[in-house]
């Protein structure tokens, strides 16, 4: 893995040089947009409609639109002087993981420390392991300020961007409260979710969308012909009751038939 930042982790007195990596490498199928006709890929231009004119990168400047077509406009220089300069992973406090709601977590990372910072790392990882708790930090990654978590993740430490308060949208907007359930459809609820509870194994789940499309695209270049599997039918759950004994009728049989395996 290439590091993508470099600097130190620092609490209190103690500054651990680290590098920063990608800890998610998204398998995600790109497709490029093509002329219908030729299968031409299109390019994109940056264009001024007022002035009929193809721009370069020397003609366009950044504005704040603070009202519809009216804007503020902003250089380099001025937007520097917002960015304050922050070159290390400054923690401000620790925590329970369970204090922190995860929607706040953005963007997760791995922290290594080169040479002779493995001491000073080690010593913070395993201080928090056998505390069972986890650091807010502070740091700039491209010029851009972040609150971040640090905490262990196996025999390292991991980074997970965190988005700001003012950042998440209230609940109330869209949410007129719960329906109150009868006593009987939440016995049957508690029923369903013990017979799901296990251990989280993620290997277990699959991009289902994402592995048909590699075969459908896989059947292309073979020039195999394509066949599109029957939708399946949406019917709707008219007995909430029933509804609810019958997944924990199904969730029950399809254990069964996985133990006799």
């Amino acid at each position: 893995m290439k590091a993508i930042w470099k600097g130190a982790l620092s609490f209190g007195l103690v500054h651990i040089p680290v590098r920063l990596y990608p800890a998610v490498s998204r398998h995600q199928l790109h497709f490029r947009l093509l002329h219908k006709k030729c299968k031409s890929p299109v390019r994109y231009k940056k264009f001024c409609p007022a002035c009929k004119l193809d721009l370069e990168e020397e003609d366009i400047v950044k504005g704040y639109e603070y009202q519809k077509d009216k804007f503020v406009l902003l250089d380099d220089d001025e937007l520097s002087e917002t960015q304050a300069a922050q070159e290390n992973i400054q923690i401000k406090s620790f925590h329970a993981l369970s204090e922190i709601d995860p929607v706040y977590f953005e963007k997760t990372y791995f922290l290594d420390a080169p040479g002779g910072g493995a001491k000073a790392y080690g010593l913070l990882l395993q201080a928090l392991t056998e505390k069972g708790t986890v650091a807010v930090a502070s740091f700039q990654l491209r010029s851009k300020n972040s609150l971040c978590l640090v905490r262990p993740y196996g025999a390292l430490l991991s980074l997970t961007t965190l988005l700001y308060a003012d950042e998440i949208r209230s609940p109330e907007e869209l949410s007129s409260g719960p329906v109150q359930a009868t006593e009987e459809e939440l016995k049957m609820a508690h029923v369903l979710i013990d017979e799901l509870t296990e251990p989280f194994q993620p290997e277990k789940y699959n991009d289902e969308q994402q592995l048909a499309m590699e075969k459908i695209i896989s059947q292309k270049l073979k020039g195999q012909e394509v066949v599109e599997a029957p939708a399946p039918g949406t019917g709707q759950v008219i007995d909430l009751m029933e509804a609810l004994r019958e997944s924990v009728e199904a969730t029950h049989s399809t254990k069964k038939r996985a133990r006799k395996k």
